[in-house]
């Protein structure tokens, strides 16, 4: 309970909250309207975003190092479920699948998390994700940790990118097969996609952060809720329409 106490309140937390706030409503009228195809994936993908935001909150407002750790690692659950579920969401979309209960992706959905969350617990005893080299950073009133990325870190990252790489492909399969009407709307999904494997892809290569913070959840949030005009449209979200 110490994490949550003696919170600072500044511009990094307070933009997260913001984009949690939005992000809730965008899921839940998402979830409330009319069945399109891929709609399960899609919910639990805003699911995941927000426990992650919510994580990257308290994360920035906490100004201790052990607290930000504690946050940071409390985070991967979401972090590993938001790149699986929007990854179904999209094949489920563009190939028109229907395999909420799939014995595989029931277990993508809950045995991956649930064994990174597992690595995150013991960590401070193995260092698998974070190496003992991980250590706070103070820049005049700013908070941040610097994070000694461990072999586990790139392996989980590596398995993600599978994921990612999947989800492009089939999206550029689908655009060259697609007719004009339904292109610009698979373009955005692209551009949603691609947008926060580049920031990932800047932190991890070269340590481009926001607020001194990995910036792929800012991404992926900003991203989906641009979005959310679309997920509203249901001439763009009905498959069978667009079939």
């Amino acid at each position: 309970m110490t994490c949550l106490n003696n919170l600072e309140v500044n511009l990094a937390s307070g933009s997260a909250a913001v984009l949690w706030v939005v992000c809730f409503f965008v899921m839940v009228a998402v979830a409330r309207n009319n069945p399109f195809g891929g709609q399960p994936a899609f919910v639990l993908t805003l699911a995941a975003m927000l426990w992650w935001l919510f994580t990257v909150g308290f994360d920035l407002a906490s100004p201790s190092e052990g607290c930000k750790i504690g946050w940071s690692l409390a985070a991967w659950p979401g972090i590993i479920l938001l790149p699986i579920a929007w990854t179904f969401f999209i094949f489920d979309y563009t190939l028109n699948t229907t395999q909420e209960r799939h014995p595989i992706r029931l277990f993508t959905y809950i045995g991956l998390p649930g064994l990174v969350s597992v690595i995150a617990l013991t960590n401070s005893w193995t260092q698998l994700l974070y190496g003992p080299d991980t250590h706070l950073v103070t820049e005049e009133s700013s908070h941040y940790v610097v994070f000694d990325h461990g072999p586990i870190f790139y392996l989980i990252a590596s398995c993600l990118y599978l994921f990612i790489m999947a989800t492009l492909g089939v999206l550029c399969l689908a655009l060259l097969k697609s007719k004009k009407v339904i292109r610009p709307f698979l373009s955005a999904l692209f551009v949603v996609t691609a947008a926060p494997v580049g920031a990932n892809l800047a932190y991890i290569g070269w340590g481009v952060t926001l607020f001194g913070f990995d910036p792929t959840p800012y991404t992926f949030a900003v991203s989906l809720i641009a979005l959310s005009w679309l997920l509203l449209n249901n001439s763009m979200m009905d498959t069978a329409a667009q079939g």
